[in-house]
């Protein structure tokens, strides 16, 4: 069981950990940075 457990976090993790990785770059260009913002300020 806690192997399993391990290979559920690292299906979650791994994948999770790219996208932050690529939005936080999309957020570092300057041209995507006010649709961005545009973006997650109308979603909140």
């Amino acid at each position: 069981m806690p192997m399993a457990l391990l290979a559920l976090l690292l299906f979650v993790a791994v994948p999770n950990t790219f996208w932050a990785v690529g939005f936080n770059a999309l957020l570092r260009t300057p041209w995507r940075r006010s649709i961005a913002g545009l973006w997650s300020g109308g979603a909140a």
